[in-house]
């Protein structure tokens, strides 16, 4: 089985691409801020991790086959 490791999981790009992946036999790693957050899918070959993309995430990444960044940070200038 191949491992696909996905940042914004939780954004409407990643639930849909987290839920399709699943939907064809891939085991998904899902980087999130908070599990308790996440509105996508529910399945066995799911695992959700907490973090920030500033974290260190090469432990997450090892044994994954591929990498899907989807999460952006936004700056804002206002004030």
């Amino acid at each position: 089985m191949k491992t696909v490791f996905l940042t914004g999981i939780n954004g409407l790009l990643g639930t849909n691409l987290a839920a399709e992946l699943l939907g064809r036999g891939f085991y998904v790693k899902g980087l999130i801020r908070n599990r308790l957050k996440y509105q996508g899918p529910v399945h066995p070959n799911l695992e959700l991790i907490e973090g920030e993309l500033l974290d260190n995430l090469q432990p997450f990444c090892t044994g994954c086959d591929f990498l899907v960044q989807l999460f952006c940070l936004r700056f804002s200038n206002a004030g």
